[in-house]
């Protein structure tokens, strides 16, 4: 197997770390693994687990870019969803996306292919998610994905590299996926990494990507449709939990 793109990873993750003046103690430490475990990984004898990428992630470790190169972006857009309850952010981001998909349409802005990302798709996969999110469907993200891309598990297995036993586990959920699937699902697909972690505001950068390209009138009127939204949102939730109380209550007198 080639192991080009993996590489790539370990490279970034010890620049990382020597970037940063710690210890491969302290790496270790923060991907939960031993000092021994961790310089085997340097070494490329040890894979990063997913658990160890959840956990550098927790501590605001860009690890799109430790397994991609490309760095994670930011902007106004993530401050919305923060501002959100938990249970609120799907609807959020279900949100946001609608009034992107406007703005590119005003704009006639063309969602072309940048390096290995093809926007127009990655957009539409956000909303595929949300909508999945929102009506609580129970599918994998990996499912997602792979419908999304009209591939078989068994292309979907040749694609990251790994056996389609291991494939079908991991889209079943059973098995989480580590650094060496996750960079070659960017590498061939063109997904990155946080995508398929817990934390929701990650799936914003591509959006972020996108809403670089709008110009300032333009995002000024799409922040006032996505400041309307927010309130919104905010107002149906607060009802929500009144409502819920008003009826705990009722069955506590009864």
């Amino acid at each position: 197997m080639d192991n080009d793109v993996y590489n790539g990873c370990l490279r970034r993750l010890t620049e990382y770390r020597k970037k940063h003046n710690v210890s491969q103690k302290k790496m270790g430490e923060l991907l939960g693994v031993t000092q021994s475990h961790y310089s085997k990984i340097e070494q490329g004898q040890k894979l990063v687990s997913y658990t160890s990428l959840f956990r550098m992630q927790e501590q605001k470790v860009d690890i799109d870019y430790i397994l991609t190169g490309v760095h994670y972006k930011e902007s106004i857009l993530n401050e919305y969803i923060q501002r959100c309850e938990k249970e609120q952010q799907a609807n959020m981001l279900a949100h946001i996306i609608w009034v992107m998909r406007q703005g590119i349409s005003i704009q006639q802005l063309r969602i072309t292919q940048k390096e290995k990302v093809d926007y127009r798709k990655i957009v539409s996969f956000l909303q595929m998610r949300t909508d999945s999110m929102v009506n609580e469907d129970k599918d994998t993200v990996w499912l997602s994905v792979r419908k999304l891309d009209g591939k078989t598990q068994e292309q979907m297995a040749e694609n990251l590299h790994v056996g389609i036993k291991k494939y079908r586990q991991i889209e079943k959920g059973t098995t989480q996926p580590d650094a060496q699937v996750l960079s070659e699902l960017y590498d061939k697909l063109g997904y990155f990494p946080s995508i398929m972690m817990p934390e929701l505001t990650v799936n914003l950068s591509y959006l972020n990507d996108i809403w670089e390209r709008f110009d300032k009138d333009l995002q000024k009127d799409l922040l006032s449709c996505i400041e309307s939204g927010f309130e919104l949102i905010r107002m149906a939730s607060g009802k929500q939990i009144r409502h819920i109380r008003k009826e705990d209550e009722t069955e506590g007198h009864t």
